[in-house]
């Protein structure tokens, strides 16, 4: 009995399961009159830490409202890596930002999920 109950812990600590690292998001991005600006562009830049190395990034571009919808994003990982992820790495859990850009304009959020963000222009380089 016990063999048999050990093959199954094992068999579920490899078996692959989904975990989401962010959560669906959507944004508005508006100019500093608080208009929507349509045709931007936005860069969705996030990374689970504990069970991955690698930095993922997607880009799509606001609709006529100024509205842009990221898919929540899902990593596949048996829970065996999560534990072997966490000991190996001491930066733990997820973080995730939007990075919108327009010609002479910048704007940066990290408040997940529901997001307004400003354009604002980017400043001119000090003279020294």
């Amino acid at each position: 009995m016990r063999l048999r109950i050990g093959i199954a812990i094992l068999l579920a600590s490899v078996v692959p399961f989904p975990q989401t690292t962010v959560s669906t998001w959507t944004a508005q991005v508006l100019d500093e009159s608080g208009a929507p600006r349509p045709n931007i562009a936005v860069k969705q830049i996030w990374q689970n830490y504990t069970l991955e190395s690698a930095t993922h990034t997607d880009t799509l571009t606001t609709d006529t409202t100024g509205r842009v919808t990221f898919p929540a994003r899902r990593l596949w990982r048996p829970l065996i890596l999560n534990a072997v992820g966490t000991i190996r790495n001491h930066l733990h859990g997820s973080a995730s930002y939007l990075d919108a850009t327009a010609p002479g304009l910048q704007s940066f959020t990290d408040l997940c999920c529901n997001s307004r963000i400003t354009l604002h222009p980017v400043p001119e380089p000090r003279a020294q």
